[in-house]
C-alpha cells in the first residue's frame, strides 16, 4: 500500500512582497504632496507691486484746471490754484467761481502749461503696463501701486481704494483707452501712505466725474473733462484739446509731504537765537543810554554833550545791529537755500531711482481652488496605495 504524497502548500509570499514593496513610500509621498497643497491654501496669497516713477507735470503742476478750448463754470466752484486755457482764451463763470491762483486765458503761461501737459500725457500713456483691468469695474477694489491699463473705457461706481502699503512714494497710473466715467457719489480713497499727488489718470478721450463724486488724482485727458454738480477733486483736471465744464466743485491740489532735512531744522532753531541776541544788544544799548542820560542831568553843558554822545552811540549801535541782522539774515537765507537745493536733489534722486523692479506686497487675493482639489485627490490616492500595500504584505493561507 502506497503512502499518499502530501503536497506542499503553495506559499508565494515573495511575489507579493516584491510587487508591493514600493507601494508604501509612493503612497506616503503622494499624501505628503497633497497635504502641502492643502496647506498652501491657508497661506495668504501675495502679489507684486510694481515700483513706478511719478509723472512730471512741468508748469502744468500750478493749475487746478487747464483746457485747450474753453472753461465753463456754474455755481460757487473753488479752485485752489491757477486756471488756464490755451490756445483759445474763453473762461466763463468766474465769478461766481473763485480762483485761488491766477487766470491765464490764451497767454504764454497757459501755452507752456499745455506743452508740458502733452509731454506728461505721452509719458503716462507710454508706461509699460503691470495690470490689465480691461472690462473691470473699479468700484469695490483695493489696488496697490503700479500701472493699470484698460484698453477701452473704464467705470468707477462705489469706492476704489488705493493702498500705499506704508510707502508714501507709491505711484498709481491708470491708462484708460477711451472714456473714464464715475457714478453718482463714487469715491477714491487712500490708505497706508498713498498720496493724491502720486495718482494719475491718462484718458484717451474724455472724462466725466458724476454728481457728488469724491475723486483723487490728476486727470490728463486727450479731449474734454466734465466735473458734475458737487464733485470734489484732490488733484487736477487737465484737458489737452477739448473743454472743461465745472459745476459747484472744489479742487484741492495736494503736494507730496516730505520730511524736513536736518539742515532746515538747524537753521530754524538758529533763527530765534539770532533774534534774541539782537534784542539783547538793543536792550543793553538802551540801558547805557539811560545811564548816560541820568548822569548828564548834573549840568546843562554836560547834558548836551552826553545827549550828542548818546545819539552817536545809538546810531552806531543801530548800525551795528542792522549790520548783524543783515548778516544773520543772509546766512539764514543761504542756509535755507542750500537746504532746499539738497532736498530737491534728494527728491530728484529718489524719482530717478524708481525705474524698474518689484516690491512684495500682501494683497489678500483668493488662491486658486484647483490646488485644493488636486491636494485632496493626492491625499486620498496616497492613503489607498498605503492600504493596498499593507494588505499585499500578508502571507497567503495554507491549502491542503
Amino acid at each position: 500500500m502506497e503512502t499518499p504524497i502530501r503536497k506542499t502548500p503553495d506559499f508565494r509570499p515573495h511575489r507579493s512582497i516584491t510587487t508591493v514593496r514600493w507601494f508604501t513610500p509612493l503612497g506616503v509621498a503622494l499624501s505628503l504632496i497633497g497635504l502641502l497643497c492643502l496647506i498652501s491654501l491657508m497661506a495668504p496669497s501675495r502679489a507684486y507691486a510694481a515700483i513706478v516713477a511719478t509723472i512730471d507735470l512741468g508748469t502744468a503742476d500750478s493749475f487746478s484746471v487747464l483746457s485747450g478750448q474753453t472753461v465753463t463754470n456754474t455755481g460757487p466752484t473753488v479752485l485752489d490754484r491757477d486756471l488756464g486755457v490755451s490756445p483759445l482764451d474763453s473762461i466763463t463763470g468766474f465769478p461766481p467761481g473763485i480762483v485761488g491762483g491766477a487766470e491765464h486765458a490764451g497767454d504764454a503761461v497757459a501755452g507752456q502749461a499745455q506743452s508740458d501737459l502733452t509731454t506728461a500725457y505721452n509719458d503716462a500713456a507710454g508706461r509699460p503696463s503691470n495690470f490689465d483691468i480691461t472690462g473691470e469695474e473699479l468700484g469695490g477694489q483695493t489696488l496697490i501701486g503700479g500701472v493699470y491699463t484698460a484698453s477701452s473705457s473704464s467705470g468707477l461706481t462705489g469706492e476704489l481704494t488705493l493702498n500705499g502699503e506704508g510707502n508714501s512714494n507709491s505711484v498709481f497710473i491708470f491708462q484708460v483707452g477711451s472714456a473714464l466715467i464715475t457714478g453718482t457719489n463714487s469715491s477714491v480713497s487712500l490708505i497706508n501712505g498713498a498720496q493724491a499727488c502720486n495718482v494719475f489718470w491718462q484718458v484717451g478721450s474724455s472724462a466725466t466725474l458724476g454728481v457728488g463724486t469724491d475723486f483723487v488724482g490728476d486727470i490728463l485727458a486727450l479731449t474734454s473733462i466734465s466735473v458734475q454738480t458737487g464733485a470734489t477733486v484732490q488733484g487736477r483736471a487737465l484737458a489737452r484739446n477739448g473743454s472743461a465744464t465745472l459745476d459747484t466743485n472744489v479742487f484741492v491740489a495736494e503736494d507730496c509731504e516730505d520730511s524736513p532735512s536736518p539742515s532746515e531744522s538747524d537753521s530754524e532753531s538758529a533763527s530765534p537765537t539770532v533774534t534774541d541776541s539782537a534784542s539783547a544788544t538793543e536792550s543793553a544799548s538802551s540801558s547805557e543810554s539811560a545811564t548816560e542820560s541820568a548822569t548828564s542831568t548834573e549840568s546843562a553843558t554836560e547834558s548836551a554833550t552826553s545827549t550828542e554822545s548818546a545819539t552817536e552811540s545809538a546810531s552806531s549801535t543801530e548800525s551795528e545791529s542792522a549790520t548783524e541782522s543783515a548778516s544773520s539774515t543772509e546766512s539764514e537765507s543761504a542756509t535755507e537755500s542750500e537746504s532746499t537745493s539738497r532736498t530737491d536733489s534728494n527728491a530728484t534722486e529718489n524719482k530717478n531711482s524708481t525705474g524698474t523692479g518689484d516690491n512684495l506686497a500682501d494683497t489678500g487675493a483668493t488662491s486658486n481652488p484647483l490646488v485644493g482639489y488636486v491636494g485632496a485627490l493626492l491625499v486620498i490616492l496616497g492613503c489607498l496605495i498605503i492600504a493596498v500595500a499593507r494588505v499585499g504584505k500578508r502571507p497567503a493561507g495554507r491549502h491542503l
